[in-house]
């Protein structure tokens, strides 16, 4: 079964679609974001390090959509074939600020096997 990671708490889980174990969430992205941080795409070293953005960005947001947002803008920064994404002004500057007071790991990119 798939390993993936749970994009609201930061958890490793089995199977996209499936709830998360821990906080109960079943997605809050579509399902092409969720597959993207599955074992389809990244090792689950990878994941693990990512669960650790996403947990430390919730200790600063608690909004689920905005955490999502930053963590999909952290993503932009770091991945070089994301796309950007396309924020307001005032919504790019709130989501900078918040990364900006996270303490986040230098996250290793690793690509699956699969």
């Amino acid at each position: 079964m798939t390993a993936a990671l749970c994009l609201n708490c930061g958890e490793m889980k089995f199977g996209v679609l499936l709830p998360c174990p821990k906080c109960k969430t079943t997605g809050i992205a579509p399902m092409e974001i969720g597959i993207a941080f599955s074992d389809h795409h990244y090792t689950n070293d990878t994941l693990r390090q990512l669960g650790i953005v996403i947990k430390e960005i919730n200790t600063h947001c608690d909004d689920p959509m905005k955490c999502l947002l930053v963590f999909l803008h952290y993503i932009s920064q770091k991945v070089p074939d994301c796309p950007p994404l396309d924020l307001e002004v005032e919504e790019a500057q709130e989501i900078k600020s918040i990364l900006a007071k996270c303490k986040l790991p230098n996250v290793v990119f690793e690509e699956s096997e699969r």
